[in-house]
């Protein structure tokens, strides 16, 4: 018999397991339908989308509950549900009981499909659900319950994500999990959860597995990531738009490790991307690559470090052009889309938060970096060639960040076909980097030129350069940057302008070394050589440089200016190329053209700033036209040093007859002269140094111009051409040359001896009367130009001294082509010698100088003359004599209208120039046997009367003497002593046909053409006038002379009215006599009367004289008057004729007659002309007067 409390226990037990079983059949029962209509109910109360179950199945014997066909609606119109499941299976372990918690003995999910769609610019269809879930929950925040999960598996999942703004698609599926168990009990705080995971991303396989302790303290997790070739073109559209570059393929492989732990996050493994391609915005191509492997050693970014392992790169082309490269969006757009984003979904403001102290710096590190054939092309200008460069290969060794030890680092390239390659390091103390490149192609870089210069470049570069930086991490570090150079050069070097006309040519240029400090901005140079360089200067028609660059931007650098050192310049057999079509019209035959070859130059060790040390230097080359000969070249040799600060340069020169012909196309055109040869030579010393004011120079040695040819400017077929020659010599020596100038007082130049040998001049006037000298010179000055004159004088003057001047076998041409026939003469055989003269010595130098006119006439120049001074002083007396004037009847017949039968000119000048400017001369012209032959008809001929002229300056020997002085200041700026002369001359014989009385009465002279009367009188007034009137007739017997006798009416009316008074009174006296004497009638009067004795004549004559208007007294008798109202009463009552005056004119003409023939004058070169009386147009103080006026034979 069982034990009482046995029996109630096993009571109990079925009791227990009757309820237990009821509740299951309850279960089995109710669950189901409470689940699929009432749990569907509160999930769509829960969610706010309509959730609806197919079917729910309990499972009484495990616990299980199986619940199939879940569906939860999208939004409204949407046709498929937002998740659909197949089945969902849990079973409730037991062991719930136990530890009074819910604990799962499996859990599966199948088939769970989850559809999501992003349906605008930050909206998708969830985001009523996000809404409802972020919202805080009312109530007080309970403790989560303790759990534990066993078998967890999900298999057939799908994820479906509608991207409708961008029309794409994704999907994930074959989603797969595994989680064999999980807890939060205490007792599995420890104990491992082994999740795994895989499915296909859009037909891309990926998965992991870990390990983790989720619910220790703290948790830990590690999780291992696999993805297999994913495709990431499919996913560009999504990076941001304002990225400047483009993703456009590239299949993503990783293999990573994510380890959790507290305060941790460390990620580890291998990332790749295979076929990569990259393009700009614009869709131009710009980076591609084959494979890139990036190894994650310890990646830990909650504690700032990066640790990499070995990054390998294959097959990198990079492509950078104008179009490619890199533009970022506009900021304005950025902003309007951060705007737009910022309205979409606002967020709640953050509270201030304290001020964090500094976070630890990164610690950066990598094992390796490997880029292996790798390609560049560039390509900067469009439809230009590329620049490529190819097998580009890059290695870096370990390196740390902070750096810690030695970075080693290597690369080579080939670049448009030559080969570079480098070694460097990066360290703490030092960085640095080499490049050495053997054969580099520049016409490859000519586009990277012509985009900043329009220049074209060819020529191969070798050479090798260091690039290091002292402390590299510290500030500042470009003040510790050095680039060295060595063993650089440049090989067949061609450089033209854009339109591809050379500029520079060279065979190779070579430096040895160079060094540039950027900190103390010096450059150093070792020695630099050029070997066959050529340059070419050329100026078209327009006159624009083919070498002419743009110019450069305005504004200065404020840095300090760099320092620089030569070591050395060498060129060797060098040449310059001159070609300049600026001038005339720009035809081949006015282009300027030289070439200088044979260029050698030598500069030994300079520096900038220059300390004043001198520089050692040379220079020679030989100059000449284009295609001359050797012996049609001149040379120059010139050695010595030179200076930089400040400019300066001494040494020796010598130049061999330097051709200065090449210098005719660069003369101004309105000069009217063309340089055919001259030859330039030079032996002697040069030194020039510039100063604050300007320079100072200082020559001594030896100059010779040989060989000039000067020729006049003349144009056939509109072509420039030489005319008739103007000026040459064979040699111009200055022996004993010195100059010397400085900028504060007067150059000066000295001479031991200045010889012309063979010279010869031309002037030639042309058919239109034009002088070829005055044709000569650009236009006249206008009024700009004349302002600066002040200026120009205000500058010193230059003191020239010159110890002797010798003029050897000299020859003047002188050709008129204007007259008919043409005229034409000669100044041959001139020799002369000057003398020393100096602005220092007060005595004048003697000048000598003698020749030959026309072949028979002398000339000879001497006296004194000092040239030094300005204005310069002179006593000058130059004579020629006996020339010939029959060859002058060219000139008579078209100016004077008459040929010359003969006749010989002398002339004797005497020109005297004081101190002060003022100026004496003297011209005596002597003609002698002066005779005119045939009229000759002309046009321009005078109308005067030549013979007359003629006849009025020969004296008796048939001699025509004339002496002409003239004086003035040559500082008149007016002045012309030429122009004086011939003012003189014309002057002259104005007065001979004119006034030629004038020409005889000596300066202040009397004029001898008039001889003056008293009014009413027959008589002169001087009767010695005419002594002076007789020797001049006696003197010239082929002049005659014509006497024109004056009287007036009116001007002597009262002189014949008081002489006829005074005839009355001396009539009465003789009466008186008569009767007293018994004197005959005709016996004179006395010369002289008292007063008494005139006044009772005219009351005499007053007395017996009828006059109406007598005054009388009242009887009718006379009445006693005043004297003088008698003669008041009587004057006009003698009346004066026209015929008296007649009379009167005619008898003053012949008493000047019968005086002149008392004199030994022929009277048949006399003649008495009409006699001529006044009229109403005489001037109040007309003097009575007879007119003489000399004629011709």
């Amino acid at each position: 018999m069982r034990p009482l409390w046995l029996n109630r226990l096993f009571r109990a037990f079925l009791v227990l397991l009757g309820l237990v079983v009821l509740l299951l059949a309850l279960a089995w029962l109710l669950l189901p339908g409470w689940v699929r209509d009432s749990g569907a109910r509160l999930a769509s109360q829960a969610l706010g989308r309509q959730v609806t179950i197919e079917q729910v199945h309990f499972q009484p014997w495990r616990l299980g509950l199986v619940v199939q066909g879940i569906h939860v609606a999208g939004t409204p119109g949407q046709q498929q549900p937002l998740l659909s499941v197949g089945s969902v299976n849990a079973a409730l372990s037991l062991r719930s009981l136990l530890h009074l918690s819910p604990v799962l003995g499996s859990l599966s999910v199948e088939r769970p499909v989850l559809n999501l769609a992003r349906t605008g610019e930050g909206h998708f269809d969830v985001d009523d659900l996000i809404e409802r879930f972020s919202k805080p929950s009312a109530g007080p925040k309970s403790e989560t319950a303790d759990f534990a999960l066993y078998n967890i598996r999900l298999s057939g999942g799908e994820i479906h994500f509608n991207d409708q703004p961008a029309q794409r698609q994704h999907t994930i599926s074959d989603l797969h999990f595994e989680l064999p168990f999980i807890s939060s009990f205490d007792a599995d705080e420890k104990v491992e959860v082994d999740p795994a995971w895989g499915g296909k991303l859009n037909g891309v396989a990926f998965g992991g597995q870990g390990e983790a302790l989720p619910f220790a303290t703290p948790p830990e997790a590690t999780l291992d990531l696999h993805l297999d070739a994913l495709e990431l073109g499919a996913y560009a559209g999504y990076l941001p738009r304002s990225l400047p570059i483009r993703l456009e393929k590239g299949l993503l492989t990783a293999r990573l490790k994510l380890h959790f732990a507290k305060g941790a996050l460390a990620l580890s493994g291998e990332v790749g991307m295979d076929g990569a391609v990259l393009q700009t915005p614009q869709g131009s191509p710009l980076a591609a690559w084959d494979t890139l492997q990036v190894g994650l050693r310890d990646v830990q970014p909650l504690r700032r470090q990066v640790l990499l392992g070995q990054i390998r790169w294959r097959g990198l082309a990079v492509s950078l052009t104008p179009s490619s490269l890199p533009v970022a969006e506009p900021p304005r757009a950025v902003a309007a889309r951060v705007s737009h984003v910022a309205h979409v979904a606002p967020v709640a403001p953050v509270a201030p938060v304290a001020p964090v102290a500094p976070a630890a710096p990164w610690l950066l590190g990598l094992e390796g970096f490997e880029l292996e054939g790798g390609r560049l092309t560039l390509a900067p200008m469009a439809k230009r060639p590329e620049i490529v460069a190819e097998a580009l290969s890059l290695k870096l060794g370990a390196l740390r960040w902070p750096l810690a030890g030695r970075t080693p680092i290597s690369y080579s390239l080939k670049l448009q076909g030559a080969a570079l390659s480098g070694e460097g390091a990066l360290a703490e103390p030092m960085a640095e980097l080499g490049l050495r490149w053997k054969g580099l192609d520049l016409a490859a870089f000519s586009p990277l030129l012509q985009a900043a210069l329009p220049l074209k470049l060819q020529g191969t570069f070798d050479g090798s350069a260091l690039l290091s930086v002292a402390d590299p991490l510290k500030p500042q570090a470009q003040a510790r940057t050095v680039l060295a150079l060595k063993d650089l050069g440049l090989r067949e070097l061609q450089l033209a302008n854009g339109r591809g006309q050379p500029l520079v040519n060279a065979q190779e240029i070579v430096l040895d070394a160079a060094r540039a400090e950027l900190g103390s901005r010096h450059l150093a140079l070792g020695t630099l050589r050029l070997s066959k360089p050529v340059v070419q200067v050329a100026r078209d028609h327009d006159g624009h440089w083919h070498h002419e660059l743009p110019a450069g931007e305005g504004g200065g650098d404020a840095s300090p200016p760099w320092s620089l050192e030569l070591a050395g310049l060498g060129l060797e057999h060098g040449a310059l190329r001159v070609r300049d079509a600026s001038f005339g019209d720009g035809s081949p035959e006015d282009t300027l053209a030289v070439d200088v070859d044979a260029i050698e130059a030598q500069i030994g060790k300079l520096a900038w700033p220059s300390g004043g040390q001198a520089i050692p230097a040379s220079l020679s080359f030989t100059l000449g036209a284009p295609q001359a000969r050797a012996t049609q070249r001149g040379t120059l040799q010139w050695k010595g040093q030179l200076g930089l600060a400040p400019l300066a340069a001494s040494g020796q020169l010598r130049l061999a007859a330097l051709p200065l012909q090449w210098l005719d196309e660069a003369l101004d055109p309105t000069w009217g002269l063309r340089l055919k040869r001259a030859e330039l030579g030079w032996l002697g010393s040069v030194a020039m140094r510039q100063q604050s004011g300007g320079w100072q120079a200082k020559v001594e040695g030896d100059l010779q111009v040989a060989e000039l040819r000067l020729a006049q400017l003349a144009r056939v077929d509109g072509k420039r051409s030489a005319g008739p020659n103007l000026l040459s010599w064979q040699t111009l020596h200055l022996d004993g040359l010195k100059f010397a100038m400085a900028p504060s007082g007067s150059p000066q130049l000295a001479v031991r001896l200045a010889r012309l040998d063979d010279f010869y001049a031309s002037l030639l006037v042309d058919e239109q009367g034009k002088l070829n000298l005055q044709q000569l010179g650009g236009p006249p000055a206008g009024p700009a130009k004349a302002a600066s004159q002040p200026e120009q004088a205000a500058k010193p003057a230059l003191r020239l001294s010159v110890q002797a001047t010798e003029l050897n076998q000299g020859k003047v041409d002188f050709n008129d082509h204007f007259v008919r026939p043409n005229y034409s003469a000669q100044l041959t055989e001139l020799v002369g010698r000057l003398g020393a003269f100096s602005p220092d010595k007060a005595d004048s130098a003697a000048v000598n100088l003698s020749g030959k006119v026309a072949g028979t006439g002398l000339l000879e120049i001497g006296g004194q003359i000092n040239p030094a001074v300005s204005p310069p002083v002179l006593d000058i007396t130059a004579k020629a004599t006996d020339i010939e004037l029959a060859p002058l009847s060219p000139y008579s017949g078209k100016y004077a209208g008459y040929e010359i039968e003969r006749g010989k000119l002398s002339t004797k000048l005497h020109y005297k120039v004081e101190a002060g400017g003022a100026l004496q001369a003297e011209n005596q012209l002597v003609l002698n046997q002066l005779t005119f032959g045939k009229a000759v008809e002309s046009a321009d001929a005078t109308k005067l009367p030549v013979r007359l002229a003629v006849a009025l300056l020969k004296d008796r020997d048939g001699v025509i003497d004339i002496n002409l002085p003239i004086s003035g200041s040559i500082n008149d700026p007016e002045f012309s002593v030429g122009g004086l002369v011939f003012k003189a001359i014309m002057n002259l014989i104005g007065k001979a046909l004119t006034s030629p009385f004038s020409l005889f009465s000596g300066p202040g002279g009397k004029d001898m053409s008039q001889v003056d009367f008293a009014p009413g009188s027959g008589e002169p007034t001087d009767p010695g006038h005419l002594d002076h009137v007789a020797k001049l007739m006696n003197e010239r017997p082929g002049v005659t002379l014509t006497i024109t006798g004056w009287a007036d009416l009116e001007h002597e009316r009262a002189a014949l009215q008081q002489r006829s008074l005074e005839d009355a009174m001396n009539a009465e006296r003789r009466r008186e006599l008569r009767r007293q004497q018994a004197t005959s009638e005709n016996s004179a009067p006395p010369a002289t009367l008292s007063q008494a004795d005139q006044d009772r004549l005219l009351k005499q004559v007053y007395s017996s004289t009828k006059l109406p208007n007598k005054p009388r007294n009242l009887l009718g008798l006379e009445k006693d008057i005043p004297v003088a109202d008698m003669r008041a009463l009587l004057l006009p009552s003698f009346v004066v004729t026209p015929q008296r005056i007649h009379d009167l004119a005619l008898a003053r003409s012949v008493t000047l007659r019968d005086a002149l023939i008392a004199k030994g004058v022929p009277n048949a070169r006399i003649f008495l002309a009409a006699p001529r009386e006044g009229g109403a147009d005489l001037a109040a103080d007309w003097q009575p007067r007879a007119e003489l006026t000399l004629g011709a034979d």
